[in-house]
C-alpha cells in the first residue's frame, strides 16, 4: 500500500515537473521575443496570468525574475521526484530482502534453526580474519561474533554462542530525545576490532563499542537503505540504494566525501588504505583509488580507476586481491577480473542460478556460498567447481 501511494505521489510530481518545465520554456521564449521586438510596449500574460501591456524594459526585467523563480521551482520538483524514487526503491529493496529471507526461512531446516531467533546479518571480526584466525582463539584476537535480528544487534561468544551484549532497536518517535538504536531493519553489519558498525533501512549507520557496551556515533547522510559497510585502517565506507558511496571518519562518523558514479543501488563495498571497490544492482563494479590518508585526509583524490561491467545480472558481492577482483552475481555467476586491465579472466556458474551471497579467495581457489544453500570451492584458474 505504501509503495502504491508513493507511486501516485511520483505521478503527481512528474505532472508538476512537466507544467513547470513548460512554463520555463514559455518564459524563455517570451524573453527572446521581447528583446528582439521593436515595440515600446508589449502584451504578456506570464507576469500576472492575465494579458497585460507593459513597457519593454520592465517586461524583460519581470520575465527574468519569473524565469529565475520558475527554474528554482523546477529544481525543487526534480529533487522531490528524485527523493520519491529513492523512497520507492528503498521500499522495494526492503520488500525483496524480506521476501528472500522468508523464502529461505520457510524451509524445514531453517524453520528448525530459527525457532528461537531469526538472525539476518552476521559479521566476523575483520581483525581476526586478516590474521587468518577466524575465531580469534589462536592469536589472542576478538572471540566474538556480531549478529542482527530486526533492529537489534547481538554480540555473542564465538565458541559457545552465549550472548554477551545486546544493542536494542527502538520504535520511531518513542524516545523524545531521539532514538538510541535503529528504528528499522538492520541490513548490514561490520565488526572491526572492538567496534560493530550497523546499517539500516532507517538510512543511518551506527557504531557500537563492544567493550563499553555503548553507542559511539550515528552517521547520517544516505537517502535510502544502507546496504553495505566496510572499515579499514583509516576510514569507513558505505553504500546504499540511493546509489551513493560515502567515505566517513571511522571513529566519529563525520562525512568526509560523497562519491557519485553508480546509477543503481550499491550492494557491496570493500576498502583498503589506497583503494575501494563497490558493486551495484546494474552490474557495475567500480574500482576507486586514493592517495594515502596522511597526504589526503579528506579523500579529495578518491577517483575511479576501472569500471567493470556485467550486462545481465546484479552484483551481489565483490572482493579485492592484489592481482584480481572476484565478484558474485544474482544469477549464481562468479567472475574473476584481472585488476591491472579490468578484463575478465574466468567466469563460471557456481550456484545453480541462485544469488551468490558471499565469497573469499586465495591464490588458487574461491570459496563461495549462495541462496542455493551450498558452499562451493572453485578453481580460480580453470573455473571448475
Amino acid at each position: 500500500r505504501n509503495i502504491k501511494y508513493k507511486r501516485e505521489d511520483l505521478t503527481k510530481c512528474q505532472k508538476e515537473l512537466y507544467v513547470s518545465e513548460s512554463l520555463c520554456q514559455k518564459v524563455k521564449k517570451e524573453i527572446d521575443q521581447a528583446i528582439s521586438s521593436q515595440q515600446d510596449k508589449i502584451d504578456s500574460s506570464l507576469i500576472n496570468m492575465n494579458m497585460q501591456k507593459m513597457d519593454k524594459s520592465e517586461l524583460v526585467l519581470r520575465l527574468n525574475t519569473k524565469l529565475q523563480e520558475t527554474q528554482k521551482l523546477v529544481r525543487e520538483v526534480e529533487e522531490r521526484k528524485r527523493r520519491i524514487k529513492i523512497e520507492i526503491e528503498n521500499m522495494i529493496d526492503g520488500d525483496e530482502v524480506l521476501k528472500r529471507d522468508l523464502c529461505v526461512e520457510e524451509g524445514p531446516l531453517m524453520k528448525k534453526i530459527l525457532e528461537k531467533l531469526e538472525y539476518r546479518c552476521m559479521a566476523l571480526n575483520t581483525s581476526n580474519t586478516a590474521n587468518n584466525d577466524v575465531t580469534g582463539s589462536k592469536l589472542g584476537g576478538i572471540k566474538k561474533v556480531a549478529l542482527s535480528e530486526g533492529s537489534n544487534i547481538y554480540v555473542n561468544d564465538i565458541q559457545n554462542g552465549i550472548t554477551n551484549l545486546v544493542f536494542r532497536g527502538e520504535e520511531e518517535g518513542k524516545n523524545v530525545e531521539g532514538p538510541q538504536g535503529h528504528v528499522s531493519f538492520i541490513t548490514c553489519l561490520h565488526f572491526n576490532i572492538n567496534f560493530v558498525y550497523s546499517g539500516s533501512m532507517d538510512k543511518s549507520i551506527m557504531c557500537w563499542d563492544v567493550d563499553k557496551g555503548e553507542r559511539v556515533f550515528v552517521a547520517a547522510g544516505h537517502d535510502g537503505t544502507v546496504t553495505c559497510i566496510h572499515v579499514d585502517s583509516w576510514k569507513m565506507v558505505s553504500g546504499s540504494v540511493d546509489t551513493n558511496v560515502i567515505v566517513w571518519e571511522k571513529y566519529t562518523g563525520v562525512m568526509l566525501r560523497r562519491i557519485l558514479g553508480h546509477h543503481c543501488g550499491v550492494r557491496c563495498i570493500q576498502s583498503g588504505a589506497e583503494w575501494c571497490i563497490s558493486g551495484s544492482t546494474d552490474g557495475d563494479i567500480y574500482v576507486w583509488n586514493n592517495s594515502p590518508h596522511d597526504e589526503d585526509p579528506n579523500y579529495k583524490t578518491f577517483k575511479c580507476k576501472h569500471r567493470l561491467k556485467q550486462e545481465n545480472y546484479k552484483i551481489t558481492v565483490a572482493k579485492y586481491g592484489k592481482l584480481e577482483i572476484i565478484s558474485g552475481g544474482s544469477n549464481g555467476t562468479i567472475t574473476v577480473w584481472w585488476l591491472k586491465t579490468g578484463k575478465k579472466t574466468q567466469e563460471c556458474n557456481a550456484h545453480n542460478g541462485q544469488p551468490v551471497t558471499d565469497l573469499q579467495f586465495d591464490a588458487t581457489k574461491i570459496v563461495s556460498c549462495g541462496m542455493d544453500n551450498n558452499v562451493n570451492i572453485t578453481d580460480i584458474m580453470t573455473g571448475a567447481v
